[in-house]
């Protein structure tokens, strides 16, 4: 045995320690620690005799302690499941539950996450002069992280809607707002619409997202390819371009996010 610490060698000159005996903790993931037991009788050392016992002790504490790290670690797990329920409860909130009333549009609404809370997006905005703008994105990554960055952008989407009126100038406003306060390398896909009742028009940008489906009134179906650009947070001021369509009647616009291929 060689010590080098001198807190170490004092100790065992001012306990008068004749023998110490240690024996390894090990349990099926490895050594948890050691039992240490030491003596300062003089007619009375540890012996290779004293060694099972020990070892017996030894393995019962052992699992003993192994049982209380598996009952914390399910504990944790119940934990993180209840909040992880609590968080999916949340985001729910922030997602309409239906199709508002909306002039000239009939529409529904659904989001099925691929973990109890994750980076999908979608809203749908009503405009004082009856347009409706329908929003659908999705955050890089999964979880917590995705979700909470999801609540954010779709707070920045509704405020730059209203306050500029435009498709463009607003996917260009929330990817320089991003921009600003993204970390993490995350990013954002985002898909944006706004439908005139009385033009019948949908005018529409797509920021790197899954190109949305046209069904026609006779079941065809076709992708609105046009109008891609990047997604955000992946240039500073790029600027955004836009297409316009008439929608016929009976003719249905699908907005989805790429989980739903």
């Amino acid at each position: 045995m060689c010590i080098r610490d001198s807190n170490a060698r004092l100790s065992i000159v001012n306990l008068s320690l004749r023998t110490i005996l240690c024996v390894a903790l090990k349990t099926d993931r490895g050594i948890l620690g050691v039992i240490y037991v030491d003596s300062n009788a003089i007619t009375r050392r540890f012996s290779e005799r004293d060694v099972p016992l020990v070892e017996a002790f030894a393995a019962h504490a052992a699992v003993a302690l192994e049982r209380v790290r598996l009952q914390e670690a399910e504990r944790d797990r119940d934990r993180m499941r209840q909040q992880l329920e609590l968080a999916a409860e949340i985001q729910q909130t922030f997602l309409p539950g239906t199709f508002p009333d909306a002039l000239g549009l009939a529409g529904a609404v659904a989001t099925i996450p691929a973990q109890q809370v994750g980076g999908d997006l979608y809203d749908v905005i009503r405009f004082p002069d009856g347009r409706t703008g329908l929003v659908v994105g999705d955050v890089s990554g999964k979880g917590v992280p995705a979700a909470l960055f999801a609540a954010r952008i779709l707070s920045d989407v509704r405020y730059e809607a209203l306050y500029h009126d435009d498709v463009a100038a607003t996917l260009a406003s929330v990817n320089d707002i991003v921009v600003r306060r993204s970390t993490r390398g995350m990013f954002v896909t985002l898909c944006y619409a706004v439908f005139d009742p009385v033009r019948r028009e949908v005018v529409f940008g797509n920021a790197g997202h899954v190109a949305p489906l046209l069904r026609g009134p006779l079941g065809d179906v076709s992708r609105w390819e046009e109008g891609a650009g990047l997604p955000l947070v992946v240039v500073a001021g790029h600027a955004y371009s836009v297409t316009r369509r008439t929608l016929a009647p009976g003719e249905t616009l699908v907005m989805l996010t790429d989980g739903f291929l």
